[in-house]
């Protein structure tokens, strides 16, 4: 679903301010469409040892409830290695 006027979703993994630390660019719509590519990113973090995550959706214009569920499930994945999303 694009919207005019909305910018392009994006889903990258910018430098954190230390070590064990993620931060998640999120932007645009976050729908069933890029579902995977966020599984795929939180699931390389998760890889990686991070023990803090930040999503930062400062630039979401519309989040669908895929990509809810897939926000609780990085929580929740994260929580069960002792980290913290």
């Amino acid at each position: 679903m694009s919207t005019p006027g909305v910018p392009e979703s994006r889903l990258e993994r910018t430098a954190g301010p230390g070590d064990g630390v993620a931060v998640l660019d999120l932007a645009g719509e976050l729908d069933l469409a890029v579902s995977g590519r966020f599984r795929e990113l939180v699931d390389g973090v998760l890889a990686d040892g991070s023990r803090l995550v930040v999503a930062d959706l400062t630039e979401v214009a519309f989040m669908d409830s895929t990509m809810l569920r897939e926000l609780l499930r990085a929580h929740r994945a994260l929580g069960d290695g002792g980290g913290r999303l």
